[in-house]
């Protein structure tokens, strides 16, 4: 190989990998990075209904308390209970009172049934709601659709709008 064509070479790696990190520098600075899972982005009280913007991976998140203990809620219109995992469960003392065998994402698998006590968040309180402690989910409390049904809800323009079902 010519020393021309080594320089020539080098610098169209040199132009690649500046490019790159352009690119990541921009993602980043455009809160793509931030965003992506920050749990109170876009989280608004409008015309008395709550409004929760996606995050960039498509997903509804709000941080709040369940039963005295502070987590990460995802809030998603595609799941059907309530789940928590086995930390938050010991955190917040919740009782398992038997198991029944789940579908989950990940393929089938045992949790064990329970009831939280109380989630709050954004100005909503919800009290007595049914749920499962599953052995290996993460960190965040998922709220499906035994928690969405107490409100009238719509997904628009990539926002989940909740409004409170009065007598719920």
């Amino acid at each position: 190989m010519s020393q021309r064509a080594g320089k020539s070479q080098a610098t169209y790696f040199a132009l690649i990998g500046f490019g790159l990190l352009s690119l990541l520098f921009y993602l980043y600075t455009d809160g793509y990075f931030a965003n992506a899972r920050n749990p109170n982005h876009g989280i608004r009280m409008e015309n008395g209904e709550l409004v929760l913007a996606s995050s960039r991976d498509g997903h509804y998140r709000t941080t709040g308390v369940l039963d005295g203990v502070p987590v990460t809620f995802l809030l998603d219109t595609g799941a059907t209970g309530v789940a928590v995992n086995r930390q938050v469960a010991r955190e917040a003392h919740l009782k398992a009172r038997g198991s029944i065998e789940v579908a989950t994402a990940n393929g089938r698998t045992r949790a064990q049934l329970t009831t939280i006590g109380e989630i709050r968040f954004a100005g909503i309180t919800v009290r007595n709601l049914p749920a499962m402690i599953m052995p290996d989910m993460d960190e965040e409390v998922l709220l499906g659709m035994v928690f969405l049904r107490r409100f009238d809800w719509l997904r628009e323009n990539g926002r989940l709008i909740l409004k409170r079902v009065v007598g719920q």
